[in-house]
C-alpha cells in the first residue's frame, strides 16, 4: 500500500509541476496539497520537504510572500529532523570508517 500511495503522491506532484509550468498556479497548489497529505501519511519526509518547497514557489508566483515564507519554514523544520539528514560527506565517511589494525 505504501508504494501505491508513494506513486500516487509522485503523480500528483508531477501534475502540480505541470500546472505550475503552464501558469495555473492555484491548480498547482491544489495538487501539491493532495500530495502533501499522502507523503505525510506514509512518512516520506523528503517528499514532504520537496512538496513544501514547490508550494512556496507557487505562493511566490501568486504574490503571497508571507505564505511562501511559512512553507519554507515548514520545509526547514522537516529537514532538521533526524529522519531526514543529508548524506554524509566523503570526509565524514572516512573519519567514521574502522581503522585497520596493525
Amino acid at each position: 500500500m505504501k508504494l501505491a500511495n508513494q506513486g500516487e503522491g509522485n503523480a500528483l506532484g508531477n501534475l502540480g509541476n505541470s500546472y505550475a509550468d503552464l501558469g495555473e498556479t492555484r491548480a498547482a497548489i491544489q495538487f501539491y496539497e493532495q500530495k502533501l497529505a499522502i507523503v505525510r501519511e506514509i512518512g516520506d519526509r523528503r517528499g514532504e520537504g520537496t512538496d513544501l518547497w514547490n508550494m512556496s514557489l507557487s505562493l511566490d508566483q501568486l504574490g503571497e510572500p508571507w505564505a511562501a515564507i511559512s512553507q519554507r519554514l515548514r520545509r526547514y523544520a522537516v529537514f532538521r529532523t533526524r529522519a531526514c539528514r543529508l548524506p554524509a560527506t566523503r570526509s565524514q565517511i572516512l573519519q567514521s570508517a574502522p581503522r585497520p589494525r596493525h
